[in-house]
C-alpha cells in the first residue's frame, strides 16, 4: 500500500509539472516524388515515398532554466527517435543531456533530391544526432558523445566534438572538430579525427555558403 501511495504521489507531481510547462508542438509530413532517368538502361523510374525526415515533436519549457525537446520521425514506415533531450541553463552556459545534434554539423546546403540530403556525405559536414553530454557557452559547444566503433572493439573513452560559431554582420564563420579512439579486434588501436571550417555570407538578394574538412 505504501508503494502504491508513493507511486500515485509521483504521478501527481509529474502531471503537475507537465501542466505547468509550456508545450510547443510541431510536425512536418514530407513526401518525395522524383522521376529518375537512367542513361545506361534508358529507362525512367518514378518514385514516391514518405521521407525519413518527416517528423513530429515538441519543445517544452518548464522555466527560464529548464527546457527540453523530443522529436520522432519515420524510417521504413516505423517510428524512429530523432531527438530527446533536456537542457539546463545555469547562467554562464547550458548543459544538454540526451540525443541531439552533435557540434560537428554544418547545414549549408539545401539539396532536395534524396529525401532532403543537403549534400550530407557528399561534401557536407554531418556527424548526426547522437547520445551526448554537451556544454554550451555562447557560440562555443563541446560534447562527450557515444562513440561509433566496429563490432568487438574495446572502447575506454567517449568521442569528443567541439565547435565555435562567430557572427560578423553579414558573415558567419564556423570551426569544428572531433576525435575518438578505440582498440579494434586484433589489438589494433584506431584513432579517428576530423577538423572542419565553414563560412557563409548573406548579401540580401543572394547568399553564399561553403565548408572544407579533413
Amino acid at each position: 500500500m505504501k508503494k502504491l501511495i508513493a507511486l500515485i504521489a509521483a504521478m501527481v507531481m509529474v502531471t503537475g509539472y507537465a501542466y505547468a510547462a509550456d508545450w510547443d508542438f510541431y510536425g512536418s509530413a514530407r513526401v518525395q516524388t522524383f522521376i529518375l532517368d537512367y542513361d545506361i538502361s534508358g529507362n525512367d523510374d518514378y518514385g514516391q515515398s514518405l521521407q525519413g525526415n518527416s517528423r513530429i515533436g515538441a519543445r517544452v519549457k518548464v522555466s527560464d532554466e529548464v527546457s527540453g525537446r523530443f522529436e520522432y520521425g519515420s524510417v521504413g514506415g516505423a517510428a524512429s527517435l530523432r531527438l530527446l533531450y533536456g537542457e539546463w541553463n545555469f547562467g554562464a552556459g547550458k548543459l544538454l543531456v540526451g540525443k541531439a545534434y552533435s557540434p560537428l554539423n554544418m547545414f549549408y546546403s539545401n539539396q532536395v533530391y534524396g529525401a532532403d540530403t543537403n549534400l550530407l556525405g557528399f561534401g557536407g559536414v554531418y556527424s548526426g544526432r547522437e547520445a551526448q553530454l554537451k556544454l554550451k557557452f555562447g557560440g562555443f559547444n563541446i560534447a562527450l558523445i557515444e562513440p561509433k566503433t566496429s563490432a568487438g572493439a574495446e572502447v575506454d573513452y567517449p568521442a569528443i566534438e567541439a565547435s565555435y560559431n562567430l557572427k560578423l554582420g553579414m558573415f558567419d564563420l564556423a570551426a569544428a572538430g572531433g576525435y575518438q579512439t578505440y582498440d579494434a579486434t586484433g589489438a589494433d588501436t584506431v584513432d579517428a579525427y576530423v577538423v572542419a571550417l565553414g563560412a557563409s555570407a548573406d548579401f540580401g538578394m543572394f547568399y553564399m555558403k561553403g565548408d572544407i574538412y579533413q
